[in-house]
């Protein structure tokens, strides 16, 4: 479990209190849990079997607390779905509750070349669920996820729920994607800012996953971490 290691020493490395996966695998959750003893809680996890870890939440429980959390079913390959985590955690210093979801939407690759349609519809799932949890609660929510697209997810969630992008960019009037721009994403919604945006492809990046490992800072009201 050498590339878990070199993940959960990216995380200290940027100071990560809360963190969404992708193609998180089973062996790979029990192995992070066992290395950090008990620093994060991760959902879905092992709860799940393989398919639910892969998309999985951690936060830092001296940080956070669970209050509530489920899955969705996202639209996946060949017509299937995916589950994907909505987690509601609590910050302890301060009692702020607040929204944190996670998702892999489908690539048209080589051997799913037709993804396109899932692709978008997963992406207009998730705007409607971030509207509802917003609509419900005014519970600050967050989006974390590789999307596997770009200025179309921007759009998508910038113009039709209260979200804003990590990295900047507008959708009032025109839309005007950040630049540059990857299909790595974070997105929040509800009183908070960024700042200190980094996609991170450092050499240990570089040996632990195929993608940049996005980070940033965030202000919740009076909260603040990254």
């Amino acid at each position: 479990m050498t590339r878990i290691r070199w993940a959960a020493s990216l995380l200290s490395r940027h100071g990560v209190d809360v963190v969404g996966f992708q193609e998180f695998q089973l062996d790979q959750a029990r192995a992070f849990l066992r290395i950090r003893g008990g620093a994060y809680d991760v959902y879905p996890g092992t709860s799940m079997g393989g398919k639910g870890a892969q998309n999985s939440i951690a936060w830092r429980t001296d940080m956070w607390e669970k209050m509530h959390a489920y899955t969705v079913a996202i639209p996946y390959f060949n017509g299937n779905t995916m589950p994907m985590p909505v987690v509601l955690l609590r910050h302890r210093a301060t009692g702020q509750p607040a929204f944190f979801t996670n998702f892999h939407n489908p690539a048209s690759t080589r051997r799913h070349p037709n993804s396109d349609g899932a692709r978008r519809r997963a992406l207009l799932r998730e705007v409607a669920l971030v509207n509802r949890l917003w609509r419900s609660t005014d519970h600050p929510v967050f989006l974390t996820g590789d999307l596997n697209e770009k200025a179309e997810a921007f759009c998508a969630l910038v113009g039709r729920t209260p979200l804003i992008a990590a990295n900047g960019g507008s959708a009032s009037g025109r839309c005007r994607p950040p630049r540059p721009i990857n299909i790595d994403w974070i997105f929040g919604a509800g009183g908070v800012s960024f700042s200190n945006y980094r996609a991170d492809r450092s050499p240990l990046v570089r040996r632990t996953t195929d993608h940049p490992m996005i980070v940033s800072r965030v202000r919740i009201g009076g909260v603040t971490g990254p």
